[in-house]
């Protein structure tokens, strides 16, 4: 059994595992669903885990997509970047490893339809914006239109 002090260790390495379902019964609604579809939140913080129960309201320093994000006193630096193709749909498998943060997913200008919530397929649900919790995981589809 492993014990964590204090509310949740934000430090240390992390990545997403994804088992994909060959017999997917939701399959026919998406055309493309690989690792370049997996999209991993989290947030970044300058201080290491144990110095942040010492003090109330520690703030991350930076949300990060798929490992890229910007610290504002910072050098400007990449940011995350997935090609779509028109006219095809990709199945998004969105993975919320943040610590503390709260996302709230959105992509400009299209609608999602969410097809799985933490593992479980569910009703396909169109939607504009999605929260998403830490350690939650949710499935959407995008049509590249």
């Amino acid at each position: 059994m492993v014990t964590i002090p204090s509310s949740r260790q934000c430090d240390g390495l992390k990545g997403p595992l994804v088992i994909y379902d060959p017999d997917d019964p939701l399959a026919y609604m998406y055309d493309i669903d690989d690792a370049t579809t997996v999209i991993t939140l989290s947030d970044w913080y300058h201080v290491v885990a144990p110095v942040t129960r010492y003090f109330i309201g520690v703030e991350a320093s930076s949300s990060l997509i798929n490992g890229h994000g910007r610290y504002a006193p910072g050098i400007p630096s990449d940011l995350a970047v997935i090609n779509v193709e028109q006219r095809k749909r990709y199945r998004m498998r969105l993975i919320a490893m943040s610590c503390d943060l709260n996302f709230l997913f959105s992509i400009d200008g299209h609608n999602l339809t969410v097809i799985e919530a933490d593992g479980v397929l569910t009703e396909p649900l169109a939607v504009d914006k999605l929260r998403i919790f830490p350690g939650q995981r949710y499935s959407v589809v995008l049509v590249a239109d």
